[in-house]
């Protein structure tokens, strides 16, 4: 696996750009939430249905998409904080 290029705790319902050439790790460190990847595809921008993740679990994503354009973070019920880690491939 490639070395970290960065680390960030952002808040739960922002929208993070993410370079397509990337593979990243997902983990909600204070709450479960639901996460939702913005793929383009064709010249078509969609969001992809929600997958949950529970609070302490550490998840990686993008794997399989060609092109990510940004996620999605929903906490349920009430505030959530991610961290995610932006691996370069």
């Amino acid at each position: 696996m490639a070395e970290t290029e960065y680390e960030k705790t952002i808040d739960a319902e922002t929208l993070v750009a993410i370079d397509p050439a990337t593979t990243v790790l997902v983990r909600s460190d204070d709450g479960d939430l639901d996460v939702s990847l913005v793929v383009r595809s064709r010249g078509q921008t969609t969001t992809t249905a929600p997958k949950t993740i529970r609070s302490g679990e550490e998840r990686p994503w993008c794997r399989g998409y060609r092109e990510i354009v940004g996620f999605v973070f929903t906490p349920k019920g009430g505030t959530a904080k991610v961290t995610y880690d932006i691996l370069a491939r």
